[in-house]
């Protein structure tokens, strides 16, 4: 797995069956909205800023279906040196289940290029994922078949966003299942509690704690080696996500929250501060 893989599911790999809002007007997000994240880079006892990346959902069609187009854009910044990367994903979802239809990736580092695109087979039982992978040497097709529907990225995010925080318990353990790669991924999320944190520009949420369960690899150790900070309100956004590698540690931390669908209450001001 490398590194620049790493940035990308520390931000954006998170996904719940608990249950979920069931009318898409209760949905924790709207049309229009932008999320901006700044991603740390510890090594030794410097965190670095290593990379940015912005979120936007829209409304768009799909084969003459309405979806949310979803998309993510991640890249580092010139100050970190240590490599470069710039990643795009663009993943169309149903509007009312989030189930995705049709997913792409595009990766560029400085000496490769690969499009990545998953095609979800909806209608098919058993489930079905086409994965194509394209590089300027080669092209790719695999053919995954599921007993249960498996999410992207980008969908995966967006689910976990709207859960039902009431009927969550703590140390409740959630099933994740995820596509990635040319395969499935069977992980697991546990809920651990609330908590106040406060980031680096200074402002204070009040969050939700999840801790899912890594798979032991070449950067990670096994276990719960990472940490999600949801808001606590309607909005449930990601504010910030902390993972140890094997060698250092990687952070991603909201910078800014635009078009939201709800009200930030979870924002600690000197009026709602807990006590």
């Amino acid at each position: 797995m490398k590194l620049k893989t790493v940035f990308l599911l520390v931000c954006f790999v998170f996904v719940t069956n608990v249950q979920m809002q069931a009318n898409r007007n209760d949905f924790a997000f709207r049309a229009g909205e932008r999320l901006e994240y700044n991603v740390f880079f510890n090594w030794g006892f410097v965190w670095m800023n290593a990379a940015r990346s912005n979120l936007m959902i829209n409304e768009s069609t799909h084969n003459r279906k309405p979806v949310y187009n979803l998309s993510m854009t991640t890249e580092t910044v010139r100050a970190f040196s240590l490599f470069y990367f710039k990643d795009s994903i663009s993943s169309y979802v149903n509007r009312n289940t989030l189930l995705p239809y049709f997913t792409c990736q595009a990766s560029h580092e400085s000496n490769f290029f690969a499009i990545d695109t998953y095609t979800f087979h909806q209608t098919t039982s058993p489930w079905q994922v086409t994965v194509e992978r394209q590089t300027p040497r080669n092209l790719r097709d695999t053919l995954i078949t599921t007993d249960q529907p498996y999410f992207d990225l980008l969908s995966t995010l967006y689910r976990l966003r709207n859960i039902d925080r009431s009927t969550l318990r703590e140390n409740q353990r959630i099933p994740m299942p995820m596509v990635f790669n040319d395969g499935t991924h069977d992980l697991q999320i546990r809920f651990a509690g609330r908590e106040q944190i406060r980031l680096r520009n200074g402002k204070t949420y009040n969050t939700l704690v999840f801790k899912p369960t890594v798979a032991e690899g070449k950067l990670f150790e096994g276990g719960e080696r990472m940490t999600i900070w949801i808001s606590d309100d309607e909005n449930r956004i990601p504010v910030k996500i902390e993972s140890r590698l094997r060698v250092g540690s990687i952070r991603a931390m909201l910078v800014s929250a635009e078009n939201t669908a709800h009200p930030m209450t979870s924002e600690v001001t000197t009026t709602n501060r807990r006590r």
